[in-house]
């Protein structure tokens, strides 16, 4: 019988069970996200300076220095640019073929528009990387 805590055959035969890593980075790629878009928010109004990432620190429970590691990080922009061209082209396509459509319609509609498809998620990356100052320039206040 396995054991799920604790020893067992697993246990015996392989050595300890791996963490589930994969919870660990999609936790911290969600949280990424949620800093990413407050310091955008916050960024119209406010310079991309220390006090702005103490300030968001603060609101999500981590340092300043991880909040500035979480907005910087190709992870989060990568994350942030697949979530953006997700709901435009999810937003595109109901608006075309409607909210429900059947199977065949749906995989005719992503055939006849893959060009398109591909402009926007190449658009989006783009704009996830040009969009927000490198940061040695944000350092250089």
């Amino acid at each position: 019988m396995a054991s799920f805590f604790g020893r067992g055959p697993w246990e015996s035969d392989f050595g300890r069970r791996p963490k589930n890593t994969f919870d660990k980075h999609y936790r911290i790629i969600r949280k990424g996200e949620a800093v990413y878009d407050r310091i955008e928010e916050l960024r119209k109004a406010n310079p991309v300076d220390p006090a702005l990432f103490e300030r968001v620190a603060a609101e999500f429970g981590v340092s300043a220095g991880t909040a500035s590691a979480l907005y910087y990080s190709s992870a989060t922009r990568g994350s942030v640019a697949d979530r953006d061209a997700d709901r435009e082209i999810s937003q595109i396509e109901a608006t075309e073929i409607g909210l429900d459509p059947d199977r065949e319609t749906r995989e005719r509609w992503w055939e006849q528009n893959s060009e398109r498809i591909n402009e926007i998620i190449h658009r989006t990356y783009r704009a996830a990387h040009e969009k927000r100052p490198k940061k040695a320039e944000a350092d250089n206040f």
